[in-house]
């Protein structure tokens, strides 16, 4: 009878000891990742990536180049504590000369999130997915344009609330405005000009989508119509790249020779619908400058407070040879079948502000894009193809470049 007895408490025992041990898992699906849940699922970490070897022909007048290259060689970390809802994240790709795009924290609260470090600024919804969410190759005409890497250093605010099925998304954020890996190798490459300040508001009338809202494609086939509508701005105080992104590209000065840097606005309305395998993207941008009195492209020297040398100072029209400025549009239209088939057309065209400044950083051109997809894997593994045609103003013939690219995620 003890000997039962005893039996029965060491077996509890053991149960009750082997029961307090924290249960661990991991798993790998292609698309997802490795993926590690820890202590009882409290800490999660997801190591990630992503290829795309392909080919590129470009042809004007008749005059053919060939690129065999990865433009994105992706590989992300993502770690994620889920009590106290803190997350980290970080993304490099490696076919880059600066890899690190991505590097930031988030804390989440109950009405709003904040995040602190390197991601996508506040900007239209293409420039904002990753580069393996794209829909082509690379992004559009109007993308090229008016952004670089579209990522930023600083401080970004977002939440999400709604009554019904009508959702807002609002986002705020507090930039260096000098683009990616803003200071520099060295420490005397410091940040110039001053802060740039930016918004964005997505209204989603009937409903967020189901599926990835950084996707454009319908991935998951909405039963219902969903849309997106967005309205952005950024106002960034003292650029001196052309499109924000960076620093020290370019200098102009005050009367009395200091730097001085105009400032650069944009805005940005953006529309974005799916329906069952259907899918439309309508995006349009506006880029100003201001700030713009008593420049000088050169240190201004005068002789009887007359200025001596004319052509020092900086007339209105002339800043858009320093700065982006002007307008743009781009649409998609695209259709997915539940087997993966996907077809996709595209136009984007970009106008200048001041279109009789001939020396305008953005000339008069539009693109038109055909492309078609397999996707394989759950998604993980893409085939693509697509042509595209480029007409920009005073050039006699269009740019015709093909494309055929095999996207591999981890």
């Amino acid at each position: 009878m003890k000997k039962n007895i005893l039996i029965i408490i060491l077996t509890i025992s053991v149960s009750l000891c082997f029961s307090q041990v924290p249960k661990h898992s991991s798993d790998f699906n292609f698309g997802n990742g490795i993926n590690f849940l820890l202590n009882d699922g409290k800490y999660q970490f997801n190591f990630g990536g992503s290829i795309q070897p392909q080919i590129n022909i470009s042809s004007v007048d008749n005059v053919e180049e060939y690129f065999y290259n990865s433009p994105n060689s992706l590989f992300s970390v993502y770690a994620r504590d889920n009590d106290k809802r803190i997350t980290l994240f970080m993304l490099n790709d490696f076919s880059k000369a600066n890899p690190l795009l991505d590097a930031w924290g988030a804390i989440e609260f109950n009405f709003f999130n904040i995040a602190f470090g390197q991601r996508h600024a506040i900007s239209n919804f293409e420039s904002m997915l990753f580069e393996n969410n794209l829909t082509f190759d690379s992004r559009s005409l109007m993308n090229h344009a008016f952004n670089s890497s579209a990522r930023e250093f600083g401080v970004f605010i977002s939440s999400n609330f709604g009554y019904g099925n009508f959702v807002v998304e609002p986002n705020i954020a507090l930039t260096s405005g000098d683009g990616i890996n803003s200071f520099g190798a060295l420490a005397s490459d410091y940040d110039l000009g001053g802060l740039k300040y930016a918004f964005k508001f997505n209204f989603y009338p009937f409903g967020e989508f189901s599926g990835n809202k950084t996707h454009f494609s319908d991935l998951n086939f909405e039963k219902d119509l969903k849309i997106m509508i967005s309205l952005a701005g950024s106002y960034n105080d003292g650029a001196s790249n052309s499109v924000g992104e960076g620093h020290g590209d370019f200098n102009l000065y005050d009367v009395n020779g200091d730097p001085k840097y105009p400032d650069y606005r944009k805005l940005h309305f953006d529309l974005l619908s799916k329906y069952q395998g259907f899918s439309f993207l309508v995006e349009y941008i506006i880029a100003t400058a201001t700030d713009l009195e008593e420049s000088y492209k050169s240190i201004p020297l005068f002789l009887d407070n007359q200025l001596a040398n004319n052509d020092a100072q900086l007339f209105a029209s002339e800043i858009s040879q320093f700065l982006s400025l002007g307008s743009g549009l781009n649409t998609q239209l695209g259709y997915m079948t539940k087997s993966g088939f996907s077809i996709d057309l595209a136009y984007s065209m970009i106008e200048p502000e001041f279109e009789k400044n001939t020396t305008s950083i953005i000339s008069k051109a539009s693109s038109s894009r055909l492309g078609f997809s397999k996707y394989l894997v759950k998604n993980a593994v893409r085939l693509h193809s697509g042509v595209e045609s480029v007409s920009i103003e005073n050039q006699e013939n269009d740019e015709l470049r093909f494309n055929l690219m095999l996207q591999l995620n981890l």
